[in-house]
């Protein structure tokens, strides 16, 4: 990102939050690790501009958001909740610090019983969406983030399909 780029996105941040660093990119996203006002670390989603104006992409962006602060589980991402950054939509959600399942397999192969413990909590999430209506369509290694204590956590809702779709 840009110098400029970046000091405007910094000086554009919901009240009590502060840019730290950036943590990763997407085609329709970024992600950048922030603080909140009681010097809680979160992760803020941000649309790239490049497809802000986008209404099918900003309804997709929008179904995220309702789904993932409607639910709550322990291997689901948490969601604190939306705002306006430099006048695109931004998710404020939970900060996990142990990287994706695809970084973690490239690092050092996992053993069975690790395996098995996040398949089965890959599944827990899974199912719990699928309870409440909700089919997340890219399930992957990049969109599992591995959490200190909860382990795998499932991330990512961009292509959520809601019952009422």
């Amino acid at each position: 990102m840009a110098e400029d780029a970046q000091h405007r996105l910094a000086s554009s941040m919901p009240e009590g939050m502060t840019l730290i660093r950036a943590l990763g990119t997407s085609p329709l996203s970024e992600v950048f690790l922030v603080r909140d006002k009681d010097g809680l670390f979160c992760a803020l989603k941000v649309m790239r501009a490049s497809v802000a104006k986008d209404p099918s992409i900003v309804a997709r962006w929008n179904r995220e958001a309702e789904t993932l602060t409607s639910l709550s589980h322990p291997n689901l991402v948490h969601c604190f909740g939306s705002c306006l950054v430099d006048g695109r939509p931004g998710l404020i959600l939970e900060y996990i610090s142990g990287g994706t399942m695809r970084e973690l397999l490239e690092e050092e192969p996992v053993s069975w019983e690790t395996a098995c413990r996040f398949g089965i909590q890959i599944s827990r999430a899974l199912d719990y969406l699928h309870r409440n209506g909700a089919i997340h369509r890219d399930v992957k290694p990049h969109n599992i983030l591995i959490h200190p204590h909860h382990g795998a956590v499932v991330a990512d809702l961009g292509l959520v399909l809601r019952d009422e779709d």
